[in-house]
């Protein structure tokens, strides 16, 4: 009969697995159930990885047995295999170390042993929260009671590496402490995915959190009970804040999306897609004024049959590309391709910067000579770090360095990027000050680029409006070796294009509004000889009406001073005049007025605003302000 019982429990709990459950119907199975339908319960949803499930059941056993070790190692292993609390998981799997049974039986309600695996998971906890003695004794403790061909045993060896590592690190910190983005970015949800462009003006997130409309509340996943990732955007609003997060269309309710690549103008977009039932590079393209429906990647190598590819990116001038695949094994190794003599090469293993562990999430500097991943090696001080490796002139990647302590934590710290100059970097990470699970992170450094040139380029538009989808500009080098002209197309949003530039060179710039375009706007301008990072500004404005795109006006102040009962002009007058945040004294000429040119940074659209004071001591005292934004208009005149 107890056969009988039990082999309609398992029955039942495989139907489930191989369907959709929700939480609704495991609540509605555990709320009647007996404590030794519960175990079985518990078991099949672990054994399954329904951790969320699980932790359902679970937390009704401790309802019935509060000091049942067998349930407080369930729960404490659940939280802990969730990432979710680790300080509360210690409370639980402490409880429960007394009595290590080696032929632990979990589906039976009479167990009152854990096993040995218990010490590895207290381990874990113990780590996650900083407290590394703790986390070697307990580390060491599963390996002296474990079975010797336990699978836990190799990770528990790399954990104790782990441990070396962050006590190293943690003795001599570096200065880059890195600052929550707060919570127009971060959620108590998850935050998956950073990428930040090479104007550090957009920020491109992937995040697994509820839709405004909640639509998206029954496609949670069946293992944590997790929203399905989607990628979303940001504006930077000043130099600490950002707008809220905004989703793209594309993205599906029923599938994660993670970006891992945005091209410079925002019109195509690479991401991890599991639509396939495996890990696929796919991409998204935007035209007519729309993006399209995800595609599956056709670069040769890429995307190979029953492997999982994954974490697309590319070198800002398009000559490296760089993904991450299993296809050596079981672990996650980083791939690259060189664009040489106009070929692709075939994708080749990383092999000086893998380990026998896995490797994530890479990205290639604007100048590329450094490649930043992630990797949870012993050379990590816990799960995931962030790492760098030089590439010399031989073309040959170096020996990875750890990023080093606080930037890397004992958490999870991934998918980094970096604007082009150096000076704003942004990762995922898991720690203390996160807000929800996994939060975007950012540090702030002193210029890490050297011997490049970065064009940032707008074109503001009359009418304060998205700029037109074929508008772009043509770029020539004139003393290059290569002086073939490249288009840019503009950030459709705000008119941002951008490139990598070759130093010492002279350039052109065309601005086109469209291919139609006749007699275009034109300039030149020419890179610095020196091995700094130089950065070329660029501001243009697009004429709506006449279709055309013109360069910005030179902006010049004229205020006049009247006496305010003889309406008579008055010369010799010491003005004190603050312009945006300046000070500078004017006097005015023989008829009463000061002109001045406005800071060349002030351009059209912007805020100004002027503080006037009459400091001359033959007169009153008068202080006004003038606050106003400008037009499309040469002079301003104030009286």
């Amino acid at each position: 009969m107890k056969n009988i019982i039990l082999t309609s429990l398992l029955t039942v709990l495989i139907g489930i697995c191989n369907a959709q459950i929700t939480e609704a119907e495991v609540k509605s199975m555990i709320k009647n159930a007996s404590e030794k339908e519960l175990v079985i319960h518990s078991s099949q949803f672990l054994q399954e990885n329904f951790y969320h499930f699980a932790d359902l059941a679970t937390s009704r056993l401790l309802e019935i047995s509060p000091e049942n070790p067998n349930y407080n190692y369930r729960k404490g292993f659940i939280l802990i295999s969730k990432e979710d609390n680790p300080k509360e998981a210690i409370k639980y799997l402490s409880k429960c170390t007394k009595k290590i049974q080696k032929n632990f039986d979990a589906y039976s309600k009479s167990e009152d042993a854990v096993p040995a695996d218990v010490f590895f998971h207290l381990g874990r906890a113990y780590h996650l929260e900083e407290k590394i003695d703790l986390a070697v004794e307990n580390y060491s403790k599963f390996i002296e009671l474990s079975h010797p061909k336990s699978e836990l045993i190799a990770d528990a060896k790399i954990r104790l590496a782990q441990c070396e590592v962050a006590r190293k690190l943690m003795k001599s910190p570096n200065k880059n402490a890195p600052k929550n983005l707060g919570q127009n970015i971060n959620s108590t949800f998850s935050e998956n995915r950073a990428i930040i462009s090479l104007d550090g003006k957009k920020l491109f997130v992937s995040s697994g959190r509820p839709w405004s409309n909640n639509s998206n509340d029954n496609s949670k996943d069946v293992f944590f009970y997790n929203y399905k990732n989607d990628v979303y955007s940001s504006t930077k609003l000043t130099d600490v804040s950002w707008s809220t997060l905004l989703k793209y269309p594309f993205n599906s309710a029923e599938i994660n999306e993670d970006a891992s690549f945005v091209s410079n103008d925002e019109r195509l977009i690479f991401l991890n897609n599991e639509s396939s039932g495996k890990g696929d590079i796919f991409s998204t393209n935007f035209s007519n004024n729309q993006f399209q429906t995800l595609k599956s990647l056709g670069f040769s190598g890429i995307n190979t049959t029953n492997r999982w590819e994954s974490d697309y990116t590319e070198s800002i001038d398009g000559t490296l590309r760089f993904f991450v695949s299993d296809k050596m094994g079981k672990k996650r190794d980083l791939y690259f391709s060189e664009l040489v003599n106009g070929n692709w090469s075939e994708p080749q293993n990383l092999t000086q910067i893998n380990t026998e562990s896995d490797e994530v999430s890479p990205f290639i500097s604007f100048d590329n000579k450094r490649l930043f991943f992630s990797s949870n090696s012993k050379e990590s001080m816990g799960g995931f770090d962030l790492f760098v490796s030089e590439r010399n002139e031989n073309g040959e990647w170096q020996t990875p360095k750890n990023l080093g302590f606080p930037i890397n934590s004992v958490g999870e710290d991934y998918s980094f990027s970096q604007n082009a100059s150096g000076t704003h970097s942004v990762f995922i990470s898991t720690r203390k000050e996160s807000m929800g699970k996994q939060d975007v992170f950012e540090i702030t450094e002193s210029n890490s680029v050297v011997n490049s040139a970065f064009l940032n380029g707008k074109i503001l538009s009359q009418k304060n409006k998205e700029i037109p989808e074929n508008t772009y500009v043509s770029v020539k080098c004139l003393n290059c070796a290569d002086n073939t002209e490249k288009q840019l197309f503009a950030r459709v949003t705000d008119g941002y294009f951008g490139m990598k530039l070759e130093k010492c060179k002279e350039y052109e710039l065309t601005y086109f509004y469209d291919s139609s375009t006749k007699n275009p706007y034109r300039e030149k301008f020419t890179t610095k000889c020196d091995n700094a990072f130089e950065e070329i500004n660029k501001t243009v404005l697009l004429i709506e009406d006449s279709k055309v795109i013109v360069p910005l006006n030179k902006y010049s102040f004229t205020l006049s001073v009247i006496d305010k009962i003889s309406s008579s002009r008055l010369s010799n007058v010491d003005l004190l005049i603050k312009e945006n945040g300046v000070s500078k004294t004017y006097t005015t000429n023989s008829n009463g007025e000061i002109t001045f040119n406005l800071n060349e940074n002030i351009v059209f659209g912007d805020d100004l605003n002027v503080e006037v004071s009459v400091s001359d001591q033959k007169y009153e005292k008068v202080n006004f302000s003038i606050a106003k934004k400008l037009a499309y208009e040469q002079n301003l005149r104030e009286t």
